[in-house]
């Protein structure tokens, strides 16, 4: 079900099935910053990612050495979210632990992810709260997609980082496995720009860690940003869209995660970037996305 929040700059929707963002609108000329999920592209427009960041690798992580099954990206985006709260500028989405998330991610948990306007600025927040006795393991992150307002390639990825970086440093993803390789390569950036071209995302997203980010925005092909997403705590930045030159959309995805790199079996709680959140605890996180309202 979609539902819509609005104040006198932009007016967002989302929807109840995966709590997923889905519009920024500008009032003024009803302009839209998200990627339209076209599916003959992606058919997606800003799902959650928990309680798994990409893949385990052959599809199993493990908890003090039982196994369990988890599917890319975890379960979150495809379950229907129940309207906790709901005024004119904020909706809260509910989702708690069941028989079917229990087969898969052994807590009880609650799941609140809240939506509230800020002026012209929209903050996603998420409070999960460990319902078990046990401390839970998890990954958590953000995958929207922004429309690059013409063609992808005339667009560029402007990073917003603690120290100006000259270049990034990727983390290789095999393309034909989804896990990561143990390799690095670079990329080049000029005055804190990734330009894009037509080959960039043919070996899945630009995946940097631990690189000072704090925000990335999508800039068009005439150097002005169109929209900006916000996350100084974050970790690690995904970059991606499909292959294809012919889709019109980025995703900035900051993560607090990442997928395992090929052959990993080690326990859940030694993984890279895993959060813990302790029995009867909240974990609050998220982001803020900025759109250019004064954009041409």
């Amino acid at each position: 079900m979609r539902s819509t929040i609005s104040n006198s700059y932009i007016t967002v929707e989302t929807d109840s099935f995966g709590a997923e963002l889905k519009s920024i609108v500008r009032n003024q000329d009803k302009k839209e910053y998200m990627w339209e999920a076209d599916p003959n592209f992606w058919g997606k427009t800003s799902p959650i990612l928990f309680p798994a960041i990409g893949k385990f690798y052959e599809g199993v992580y493990r908890i003090s050495g039982k196994e369990y099954q988890m599917k890319k990206h975890g379960f979150a985006r495809d379950c229907e979210f129940e309207i906790a709260e709901q005024s004119e500028d904020r909706i809260v989405y509910r989702l708690t632990s069941d028989e079917n998330t229990l087969s898969v991610f052994p807590y009880e948990f609650d799941l609140k992810v809240e939506y509230v306007l800020e002026e012209g600025s929209v903050r996603e927040i998420w409070h999960l709260t460990n319902l078990s006795d046990d401390t839970c393991y998890f990954a958590f992150g953000g995958h929207p997609a922004f429309t690059t307002m013409g063609d992808r390639n005339d667009a560029s990825v402007r990073i917003y980082s603690r120290t100006p970086l000259e270049k990034a440093i990727c983390s290789e993803i095999n393309v034909k496995t989804g896990y990561l390789t143990g390799k690095k390569y670079e990329v080049p950036m000029e005055n804190d720009l990734i330009k894009v071209n037509e080959h960039i995302f043919d070996n899945d997203a630009l995946v940097l860690e631990k690189q000072g980010v704090m925000a990335a925005g999508i800039v068009d092909k005439d150097g002005e940003e169109i929209i900006r997403l916000e996350a100084p705590t974050c970790p690690v930045w995904g970059i991606w869209s499909v292959a294809d030159p012919g889709a019109k959309y980025i995703c900035i995805e900051p993560w607090w995660g990442i997928c395992d790199e090929d052959g990993y079996k080690g326990d859940i709680e030694k993984h890279p970037y895993i959060n813990k959140v302790s029995a009867k605890a909240t974990w609050t996180e998220g982001f803020r996305l900025v759109p250019n309202l004064a954009h041409k």
